[in-house]
């Protein structure tokens, strides 16, 4: 609890009550009362405000704890005076929604005795991210206005996940496989024709190829122990641009672009297909090989913020499969990534592309993707370049990932 003291005010009423005090009963009866009285009056007012503080109730109701995007959160918040004489002034202070920099009111506190007032309030969890509701301080004035009382309340606290689509399998052909002829093969399984190294059978091991040249030489009954293919693989490089303003339309396309990679890398690692993930011009990049992987990633989306304007150049680096999503537009000051894409192209890259641009700039993007789509094809190259728009359902994602 803070307890602050309005020194000005403060400093006056004892340097008028010292001077009644100085000349109590110089001026009859009065002046002598009304020496005690403004001390005593002092005292009240700040047992009155300790009682306040205690007497008053509150209680906060949510009707989702764990709201997904999209979804609506009923916030009540109840207060009441539960004595029998009138409470100090105060009021509460609540966040609505602390997604735009802070967006906070404030209630006066019913004063009479047994009074009480309600505050109902819907947030709209309309963009990934993470939403503050809930009352955040209690403050309390005594009658004098010389102190306050004030409580800081954790508020309650939201984080809204970005929304998910399921993938066709045809989208594991963007994957790119590395030696072995057996792309089909999940990391976890064996290449048949892959010899590692023979061992002595096990009972119970099940069916396994024995390895006669071995117990021919030993006479030691062996099997063949396969390796592992080098098996399909993608990298996924999401573009953090930051937009040139911060607006709906902005906020819009970035989720659909996080839906889109987080969609991608979850089927990928539901399937065994080793994943690496960049955000941004960064270049660490995260394995992402099984489900638990995914899940660890996809808990820290909600603090993934779309700031840093450099164009990732790991997406154009020639060598492995990479799907770059973005929301940039494909030419123009912000990055030529036209550019980019045709010099990776000569060098024999492939990278593949899906584009989620703002709202006023789907026209000019789908024109410059089309020409892009053109010269991809020109050139013999196999790379997809999907454009997205914002304001459509989920299945709009698995349609461009899914050639």
């Amino acid at each position: 609890m803070k307890i602050r003291i309005r020194l000005p005010g403060l400093t006056a009423f004892l340097a008028f009550s010292f001077v009644m005090a100085t000349f109590s009963g110089l001026a009859g009866l009065m002046s002598g009362v009304a020496a005690v009285a403004l001390p005593v009056f002092l005292v009240i007012s700040l047992m009155h405000l300790v009682f306040s503080w205690h007497l008053f109730r509150f209680h906060q109701h949510f009707s989702n704890d764990h709201p997904l995007k999209g979804e609506t959160v009923t916030y009540r918040l109840y207060i009441e005076n539960g004595g029998v004489f009138p409470l100090a002034p105060g009021i509460c202070r609540f966040a609505e929604d602390g997604t735009e920099g802070g967006h906070f009111r404030e209630i006066q506190i019913p004063i009479r005795p047994g009074s009480s007032a309600e505050h109902t309030d819907e947030i709209r969890c309309s963009w990934r991210g993470t939403y503050t509701v809930g009352l955040v301080s209690v403050l309390f004035r005594d009658i004098l206005g010389l102190f306050e009382f004030e409580q800081r309340i954790e508020p309650h606290v939201f984080y809204v996940y970005p929304e998910l689509t399921d993938l066709d399998p045809s989208f594991e052909s963007l994957a790119g496989v590395s030696g072995g002829d057996k792309s089909e093969l999940r990391a976890s399984e064996r290449d048949p024709s892959i010899y590692e190294y023979s061992a002595p059978l096990r009972t119970g091991a099940g069916a396994e190829r024995l390895d006669v040249k071995h117990m021919a030489a030993t006479g030691i009954p062996a099997a063949i122990i396969c390796g592992h293919s080098r098996s399909a693989a993608l990298r996924i490089v999401l573009d953090l641009w930051p937009g040139t303003k911060r607006t709906a339309a902005t906020l819009a396309a970035e989720d659909k672009a996080v839906t889109a990679v987080f969609s991608a890398l979850r089927h990928l690692a539901a399937n065994d297909i080793p994943a690496t993930f960049t955000a941004g011009p960064s270049e660490t990049s995260l394995p992402i090989l099984s489900m638990p992987d995914w899940q660890e990633l996809y808990e820290q989306s909600t603090s993934l913020l779309f700031s840093e304007p450099g164009v990732p150049l790991e997406a154009f680096t020639p060598g492995a499969a990479v799907l770059l999503v973005t929301t940039r537009p494909l030419s123009g000051a912000n990055g030529d990534l036209f550019s980019l894409f045709e010099q990776t192209l000569a060098r024999g890259g492939e990278p593949h592309l899906v584009v989620c641009p703002e709202k006023h700039n789907l026209a000019e993007t789908r024109r410059i993707a089309e020409l892009l789509d053109d010269r991809v094809r020109g050139m013999g190259a196999r790379t997809l370049i999907r454009v997205i728009d914002p304001d459509e359902e989920t299945r709009e994602v698995r349609r461009a990932l899914c050639p």
